[in-house]
């Protein structure tokens, strides 16, 4: 095989084009935005002033694709911490020592984390990274349904097009990917699309925070209800930490500073109030409304050959879950498995393309459904209507139930751990000893009923909440050095799991009651 072309420099491009690199002559990423020799946000990556969560799946795939990256990162500073525990530590639990085996995730702001896989991959010596290019067109291929190559041109102004000839175009170009219309231009049917979203928004601000006396590096995320406004404290390198408010159903955060410090004095606990408190900040208040989940179909009908489309191109997800690096990383490690097969065979490439994007389409579908089904909850808990479809309401049902089981049961917290952070496959929800808790407890084990939990926690122990100083529905995580979490006020957290894990959840309030009065 001879060249491949990369459309979009980003990280699912970058990732792209070292898979590539171990299959084809020669590779050459195009990328329209401008590239600098330091870290610094691109305007074609809009969530560039978010933070960014990479997945212990991600971080997997990361090492393996770029052995060492993990090391490089950490002496940049990145941060691995622990996720939000689904459930306290329970000191009676005789298998709480599992907890300490939780994945972990990575924290970086995003320029840090793009800059060091763009350095090892453009030292690659087959790879070449032009900036400030733009792909207009693909060009039709000689055989029926095949790609042969792109239109390029220069970005700033759009002069010097150029036809560059291609064995394989992969486009990487994200949200704003124009891959359906270059196909229709050209005769080629566009896939179908699905879109999803909750109408959330967040807005995000960088600040030097002071450093933690206990020399750990914390998650902190708090919840108001019931307006499920939500606050984060992300740590990332330099000494700094994302402060980030996210509102759903347009309730969105404002990005003025008396806004931003209004909708944290919403939220009844007082983490993030303090953190703005004490820390300085180091950029403006940044604000995104992007977040629709919109999967595109290209692994339905017989593939165009020569051409793949891989990251946000063919499945974005809200960016509020994490999810993108991770399975842009997964997309381009399923690119190396197919190649590696069609080396090993000495077959040409017919069928790649379809192949390929089926691969994918199984390889999203339980982010997907991750994604979707978490926001298509929080949206109905914030008054939304349900969906239409009764097959997809059910699943989403089950998948609910699943998830709030979890609250409890510790065997489920990890399974569901390790599936949110994309090292385990969903299979296990199917199971026998799950589906059986699950179906005997349906009424009980939902959303609703854990919201009014939570209101009821809530407002029983807000004022011995106010007294210690912490809000009743803080969530600190552990850092690299600590071994577990707890959420709010440990007594009444354990209280309310021996409810959820006995079924009745009618128990629950009276449970709260005493675990806050003793």
């Amino acid at each position: 095989m001879d060249h491949a072309v990369v459309v979009g420099g980003g990280i699912a491009g970058l990732l792209a084009a070292r898979v590539l690199s171990d299959y084809f002559e020669r590779v050459t990423i195009f990328e329209r935005d401008e590239l600098t020799d330091v870290p610094e946000a691109r305007r074609g990556v809009p969530q560039g002033h978010h933070n960014h969560v990479l997945l212990a799946g991600g971080r997997a795939v990361l090492e393996k694709l770029l052995p060492g990256l993990g090391d490089e990162l950490l002496a940049g500073g990145a941060v691995v911490t622990a996720p939000w525990p689904l459930k306290p530590p329970d000191p009676a639990d005789t298998q709480a020592g599992t907890a300490a085996a939780s994945p972990r995730v990575l924290l970086a702001t995003r320029p840090m984390l793009e800059w060091q896989i763009r350095k090892r991959v453009a030292g690659i010596p087959n790879v070449t990274v032009l900036a400030g290019v733009v792909v207009n067109e693909l060009l039709p291929g000689i055989r029926k349904s095949s790609i042969s190559g792109v239109e390029i041109a220069q970005a700033d102004d759009g002069s010097h097009t150029q036809a560059i000839v291609a064995d394989l175009v992969v486009d990487a170009s994200g949200r704003g990917s124009s891959a359906p219309q270059w196909l229709t231009r050209i005769g080629f049917q566009p896939p179908t699309e699905t879109t999803f979203t909750n109408h959330s928004g967040y807005a995000s601000r960088l600040y030097h925070t002071p450093a933690d006396p206990d020399g750990d590096r914390l998650i902190i995320g708090s919840v108001s209800l019931p307006t499920l406004r939500s606050a984060n404290v992300f740590p990332v390198e330099d000494g700094k930490s994302f402060v980030q408010l996210v509102g759903i159903r347009k309730d969105y955060p404002p990005r003025d500073d008396v806004g931003f410090r209004e909708f944290v004095a919403s939220i009844p606990s007082p983490e993030a109030a303090q953190v703005l408190d004490t820390a300085t900040p180091a950029d403006v208040i940044h604000i995104s409304h992007s977040t629709e989940n919109r999967i595109r179909r290209y692994h339905r009908g017989h593939g165009v050959e020569g051409f793949i489309v891989v990251g946000d191109s063919a499945c974005a997800l809200n960016p509020a879950h994490g999810q993108g690096m991770t399975v842009a990383a997964i997309a381009a490690d399923l690119l190396g498995t197919e190649l590696r097969r069609i080396s090993r065979r000495r077959t040409d490439r017919r069928g790649f393309s379809r192949r390929y994007q089926r691969r994918l389409a199984r390889a999203t579908w339980l982010p997907w459904t991750l994604s979707t089904g978490t926001d298509y909850v929080v949206d109905r808990l914030g008054g939304g209507k349900p969906l239409q479809r009764p097959a997809t309401r059910i699943l989403l049902a089950y998948i609910e139930r699943v998830a709030v089981l979890s609250l409890a049961d510790l065997s489920t917290t990890k399974k569901m751990e390790e599936t949110t952070q994309l090292v385990r496959s969903s299979a296990w929800m199917l199971a026998p000893t799950t589906l059986t808790k699950v179906l005997v407890l349906w009424r009980k084990l939902t959303a609703d009923n854990v919201l009014r939990m939570m209101e009821s926690q809530n407002s029983t122990v807000a004022d011995a909440s106010d007294r210690a100083g912490k809000g009743c529905l803080d969530s600190k995580v552990a850092g690299p050095h600590r071994d577990g979490g707890v959420t709010g006020d440990a007594a009444v957290d354990a209280s309310v799991s021996e409810a959820v894990r006995d079924g009745d959840i009618a128990e629950i309030h009276h449970r709260t009651e005493n675990a806050a009065s003793e």
